[in-house]
């Protein structure tokens, strides 16, 4: 299960995660706040994640996934928050 934290300035209209062809979508979440956790067959310590608030979009795109991350049961979440350049820093964490 996967979720994530809204860790970020804005309340979000809309996220969600990408792990290869497997895509799910979260609702709006207020600042501060975590969404649903939804099944994944596996996820690694990162992911493409993106985020669409009332004032702007955003997107974090991994570079490469490294193999020994990649989990297949537990319940972890992505914390969610900016950096000064509004550059999108994810941090994956268990539950």
């Amino acid at each position: 299960m996967v979720g994530l934290r809204n860790n970020t300035p804005y309340n979000w209209k809309r996220a969600e995660i990408r792990n290869g062809n497997f895509i799910q979508h979260y609702d709006s979440t207020v600042k501060g706040a975590y969404t649903a956790y939804k099944p994944f067959n596996s996820i690694h310590s990162e992911a493409v994640i993106l985020i669409q608030t009332e004032q702007e979009s955003f997107r974090f795109t991994p570079e490469y996934y490294d193999q020994s991350t990649e989990v297949f049961e537990g319940r972890y979440y992505f914390e969610i928050s900016l950096d000064n350049l509004k550059t999108l820093v994810i941090k994956r964490k268990s539950f």
